[in-house]
């Protein structure tokens, strides 16, 4: 009996055990649970503070002679124009920039008044909060009070009634005890044993349960306080974060406001060119600002300006366009300043890189085309340069300068064609544009429009102001009226271009038309004038010889044809017309040397070749003067002049057919050559053949009764 006692003691202990084992696990995992729920909603709620401050952040960092003189007659207009446009330019971004300054005083002034007001909200909040914590406390701590004074009263309560039942059970158990045998006294012993211990165990139990409970509540209000606090540190922090934050915006804004007033008063020093002062205030900017590429272009244009000479200043604009534009690859103002430099170092591929990448970023800033064109030029890329030239006028269509510049490009290109178009489209920008008007003329008299070419020199001449220029448009003009025989308008264009400025290549050509036109005593004092001013020219020279020649001056005319040689020993109407009047004066020597080496030089010179067999027949060579005159007839087979020469050269050698049959063709060709029918009537007649010559003799008559060998002609018609 005594084992079995123990065995179901033992049992019951076991079980008695696990149950508070039980208990207690429970409880501690709702404990975690509840302590794991307040920490993740205290990192939810440092997520979303960090949430905000991630928003926060986010939200913050979101011709060569003629182009070079046009273009520095035209450089203070343009850049008159330019400050102009500038101006306008600076004036609206200042008003934008005061407009946009009021508005973030006003945001500065509403976000401040809103910081301010949250604060006081965060302030209230957090009063409320720790009252709400505190009353809280003081309930939990009377719930808890209350417990311990409700589990001492029942535990009294219990045991009151163990000892009454205890009392009544001892008495039953006496007055029945006489009555039992041994055994079934051990049995109520042991069963008295068994209720005494299940009700201990009992009553130990609901005081375990209790304390446990009560524990349970003292953590759960230990963990809620320590999330309180922890919840209360966070939100401080969250606050002094969001101060910190509202303090660094604030500071943000005024350091744009100071940059922004600071980048319009170097704009203005610009526009007023104090280029020292805005060199200084773009420098503070930059020193505020390291990351705002337009303060370091700008203050290249600052220091550029302050003095070009300076090499420390080229330089130091130099760097702060790198630094622009490694901060902005699309500042095509720091590439331009950029190629204003290389330009004015003479760096011109350089130069040429940096405006290409400028232009390439705004391709219709035309001061930059401009620039661009003129480079081109100089390099010898015409056709380059007047694309450049017409892109300039495309993007500002008021630059007739452009046109003008990409009309002289073309014709340098030998593109007269677009020349005439470009130039027409800068005299529609500007209608008194006389020099594109000269260059319209030049274009047009490429292409053989001559009647268009005189107007529109006459228009430059009309409106052109410098007179050198206004000389040689008119000299041009002149010089396709010579061309086509007009003396008259000949000789006043260049009279007009004389009494412009006094060139002696006009002087030489006024002489020419008055040499045209048979005037020779006129045209002296101009033929001197331009060889007293070019002594060693060989075309005035020249001309002074025809001059002199036809004056009757021969000694003159022989002196200045060598003087011509001399000067250029190859010039072949020179040499032309020197042998033909050695020819004449009978000096058949220095004729035939002279005319021999203008042979040699060009011997597809039928002039020379003509003159050359003149001398030779002058001489009685006629086998020579057969030869030359037969190179001169193979150059040009129906000049009748050449044909009748080589005629009588035969006649002279004994070859009477061949010259038959030439003189025949002189008749045939000119029915009116007197001599020709002589000379064909002496050639039947020595040949017997009296009837053909006496036709010959008849026909001569006719057409020249007072022909001086009249008499002999008679003599043989009728013999």
């Amino acid at each position: 009996m005594r084992r079995e006692f123990d065995r179901k003691t033992l049992l019951k202990s076991i079980g008695i055990g696990i149950g508070a084992a039980v208990v207690i696990l429970l409880i501690l995992i709702l404990t975690m649970t509840l302590g794991r729920s307040a920490e993740d909603r205290i990192d939810s709620e440092k997520e979303t503070v960090l949430s905000e401050e991630r928003y926060s952040r986010s939200s913050d960092e979101e011709i060569l002679s003629d182009l070079e003189k046009a273009a520095r007659e035209s450089r203070l207009r343009e850049e008159e124009e330019a400050r102009r446009v500038e101006a306008e330019k600076l004036a609206a971004e200042e008003a934008a920039r005061q407009a946009e300054l009021k508005r973030l005083q006003e945001e500065k002034a509403r976000a401040e008044a809103e910081a301010e007001a949250a604060r006081r909200a965060e302030e209230k909040r957090r009063q409320e909060a720790a009252a709400a914590a505190r009353k809280r406390e003081e309930q939990n701590r009377e719930k808890r009070n209350a417990a311990q004074r409700s589990a001492s009263w029942r535990e009294q309560m219990l045991r009151y009634q163990l000892d009454a039942i205890s009392d009544r059970e001892k008495s039953r158990a006496q007055s029945e005890i006489y009555n039992l045998t041994d055994e079934e006294k051990a049995e109520r012993n042991r069963e008295a044993v068994l209720q005494a211990r299940d009700e201990w165990v009992r009553r130990i139990g609901l005081s375990d349960q209790t304390a446990m409970n009560e524990a349970a509540a003292e953590k759960r209000n230990s963990e809620l306080k320590r999330q309180q606090e922890e919840k209360a540190k966070a939100e401080a922090e969250a606050e002094a974060a969001r101060q910190a934050e509202l303090k660094r915006q604030q500071d943000e804004k005024a350091k744009a406001e100071k940059v922004a007033l600071l980048m319009a008063e170097g704009r203005k020093q610009l526009e007023a060119r104090q280029y020292a002062q805005a060199a200084d205030t773009f420098d503070e900017v930059s020193a505020m600002n390291p990351d705002l590429a337009e303060a370091y272009t700008l203050g290249a244009r600052a220091y550029w300006e302050k003095d070009r000479k300076n090499d420390l200043n080229r330089q130091t604009a130099i760097g702060k366009t790198q630094k622009a534009v490694t901060l902005n690859k699309e500042d095509a103002h720091a590439y331009g300043i950029q190629g204003e430099i290389y330009d004015y170092e003479g760096k011109i591929d350089p130069a040429i890189r940096s405006y290409e990448m400028s232009l390439s970023i705004a391709p219709d800033n035309a001061q930059y085309l401009m620039s661009l064109g003129i480079l081109y030029y100089r390099q010898k890329k015409f056709e380059k340069a007047g694309d450049t030239f017409s892109a300039a006028l495309d993007a500002d269509p008021r630059l007739g300068k452009a046109g003008y510049n990409a009309g002289i490009a073309y014709l340098n290109a030998g593109q007269a064609d677009r020349a005439e178009t470009i130039l027409t489209k800068a005299i529609a920008v500007d209608s008194q544009n006389g020099a594109a008007y000269s260059a319209l003329g030049t274009a047009q008299e490429k292409q053989g429009k001559t009647a268009q070419a005189i107007e529109s020199y006459k228009n430059g001449y009309r409106y052109l102001s410098i007179p050198r220029q206004k000389a040689d448009v008119a000299a041009k003009a002149g010089l396709l009226y010579f061309n086509e025989e007009n003396y008259s308008d000949a000789e006043r264009w260049f009279q007009n271009s004389l009494s412009a400025d006094n060139s002696p290549k006009t002087q030489h050509n006024l002489a020419r038309v008055f040499v045209e036109q048979g005037k020779a005593d006129e045209a002296m004092p101009y033929a001197r004038s331009a060889v007293e001013a070019d002594p060693g020219n060989p075309v005035y020279l020249f001309t002074l010889a025809q001059v002199s020649e036809k004056s009757g001056k021969e000694d003159d005319a022989v002196d200045m044809y060598k003087k011509a040689l001399e000067a250029d020993p190859g010039y072949e109407d020179a040499l032309i017309n020197s042998g033909a009047l050695y020819d004449r004066l009978g000096r058949y020597s220095e004729a035939e040397s002279v005319l021999k080496k203008a042979v040699s030089i060009n011997a597809s010179n039928f002039e020379a070749w003509n003159n050359l067999g003149n001398v030779y027949y002058h001489q009685k060579k006629a086998a020579d003067a057969v030869s030359a005159y037969g190179r001169a007839q193979a150059l040009k087979p129906d000049d009748m002049t050449v044909c009748y020469q080589l005629a009588l050269s035969y006649m002279e050698t004994g070859k009477t057919s061949e010259a038959e049959e030439l003189l025949r063709r002189v008749t045939e060709q000119e029915p009116r050559n007197a001599e020709a029918y002589n000379d064909l009537g002496n050639l039947y007649f020595k040949t017997g053949r009296t009837e053909e010559a006496a036709n010959c003799y008849r026909r001569v008559l006719e057409i020249n009764p007072g022909h001086p060998n009249r008499s002999r002609i008679e003599e043989r018609i009728y013999q």
